[in-house]
């Protein structure tokens, strides 16, 4: 079920107790997919039951009542290992982070952690795209897209250090939003690159992000409010897949955007982006593999890099990030809105990796928020579009969306499975 049906369903009378046994029974039947880490059956059962007993005794339900939420694996949850995806025993969280503990109080249980790669870097084992098992389910949120993606959970909190959030929810047809970075953000997660890192959210839908706590563009809106204006960029490498490239096109006409181009300066973000995420990496990760780990090659190579990245070429990238978003700001008014593919491909083969984070890296090096819905469908599978804003704008993204995402459904609606 979705965030909004979940939570339609308990105030129409469904019990938290029956919602989360078809839960159960989801994730039992989708194990091959690879979405969890752990789930807190025990935990779930005991929250879901205070619930419908406190319905009994006629409290009021918080907005998020009859909602189940997935955590990835680097964020706490009291009560729950927080393992990172690493292959260790580790000790139960004693206190959940704000993000959690803000659903917590409006009513959502927490039904366990999604899976993710080591150190959130590479490709999560054994998940698999569940829109196609042959398919790869994107980098390391993968767990909270799979999980939200097959009804397990109405909504999953991930994190994102490039494009963590955005590349998984396109390749696995969901929305996601990525908030603008906030360092207060980090409280209660695990900080691998706390200079990058932000946690956000997913849903199946859009206008399920607009039922979050403290969203900046609340539930009750008028939907009929006018959109922000917009414009067209493509990401940094462009598209090479033709078809993808030209639906894309086709897109972006259809919408009347016009184009802009990025700055020059956006040529050199891969470089700092990676400069300033191996850099804390190294700092930040060595000290899981003391005790005799061994980190896969993706994080492995990382860490090396990171290690050799002297500090005055460390704070050189962070200085340069800094005036690479006011270029970028300089080309986007205040209340507006870019446009562009959130990913260069349909999901790749497994075999093939967690495909490009090229659509991502500008933004999530800028701290700029970013929010992804399906634009179109290719041979079966989504591509999504990623919509960003300035800094602090996340209403006016979430604006955008909330008028694209009809125009989206009626162009091109999913196929039926």
């Amino acid at each position: 079920m979705t965030l909004r049906e979940s939570k339609d369903a308990f105030a129409r009378g469904a019990s938290a107790q029956a919602l989360l046994d078809k839960a159960l029974e989801q994730i039992e039947a989708d194990r091959a997919f690879g979405a969890w880490a752990f789930v807190d059956e025990h935990s779930a059962r005991r929250a879901a039951a205070a619930l419908d007993e406190a319905r009994a005794r006629g409290e009021a339900a918080g907005p998020l009542a009859g909602v189940f939420v997935g955590v990835k694996d680097n964020i706490h949850v009291q009560g729950m290992p927080t393992a990172c995806g690493l292959a260790v025993a580790a000790p139960p969280a004693e206190r959940d982070a704000p993000v959690v503990a803000r659903l917590r109080q409006a009513g959502a249980i927490i039904l366990g952690k999604t899976s993710m790669p080591e150190c959130a870097l590479g490709v999560t084992p054994g998940a698999k795209n569940p829109l196609d098992p042959a398919r790869t389910p994107g980098s390391s949120s993968s767990g909270s897209a799979i999980a939200v993606a097959r009804g397990h959970v109405g909504l999953a909190l991930g994190t994102q250090t490039n494009a963590s959030l955005i590349r998984p929810a396109s390749f696995c047809g969901i929305a996601a939003w990525k908030p603008t970075y906030d360092a207060a953000a980090l409280d209660g997660l695990v900080r691998l690159c706390p200079s990058l890192d932000v946690p956000g959210w997913m849903t199946a839908r859009v206008d399920d992000l607009r039922l979050l706590p403290g969203c900046p563009v609340p539930a009750e809106a008028d939907p009929a409010e006018a959109c922000p204006p917009m414009a067209w960029v493509w990401p940094l490498g462009g598209v090479p897949d033709t078809a993808v490239r030209q639906a894309f096109d086709a897109l972006r006409t259809s919408l009347g955007l016009e184009e802009r181009a990025l700055p020059d300066a956006a040529e050199n973000s891969v470089e700092w982006l990676d400069t300033i995420m191996n850099r804390e990496l190294a700092d930040n990760a060595a000290g899981f593999f003391a005790h005799g780990l061994t980190p896969q090659p993706p994080l492995r190579a990382a860490l090396e890099q990171g290690a050799a990245v002297l500090p005055a070429v460390f704070a050189q990238a962070r200085r340069a990030a800094g005036a690479l978003y006011d270029a970028v700001a300089k080309r986007l008014a205040p209340g507006s809105v870019l446009v562009s593919p959130a990913a260069r491909e349909c999901a790749p083969l497994l075999q093939d990796g967690a495909g490009s984070p090229l659509c991502s890296t500008l933004w999530s090096l800028c701290g700029m928020p970013c929010l992804t819905l399906p634009a179109f469908w290719l041979h079966g599978m989504p591509v999504g579009i990623q919509l960003v804003a300035r800094r602090n704008e996340d209403g006016v993204l979430l604006r955008a969306a909330t008028a694209l995402a009809p125009q989206l459904e009626a162009r091109q609606p999913a196929p039926q499975r």
